[in-house]
């Protein structure tokens, strides 16, 4: 088990990466996706979020961010 503040660190992090948006001034020929549809690719059960809500200790920090800072996802 690894310090509160870490695993903080870690989540927050992630789901910052998750709500990366690509510029629409730059768009190309090619749709663009965002870091969440390479995640659904390759974790097409979400196994990643299972694991994060599986303990206590994990899931109440990840529902605290998900309500306050990361509305989006």
């Amino acid at each position: 088990r690894h310090p509160e503040k870490y695993m903080e660190e870690i989540v927050e992090s992630t789901l910052s990466l998750l709500t990366v948006k690509h510029d629409q001034s730059h768009v190309v020929s090619q749709k663009i996706l965002d870091p969440i549809y390479f995640f659904a690719l390759v974790d097409t059960k979400a196994v990643w979020f299972k694991k994060w809500m599986h303990a206590h200790y994990s899931r109440t920090t990840v529902l605290r961010l998900l309500e306050k800072k990361y509305k989006s996802l």
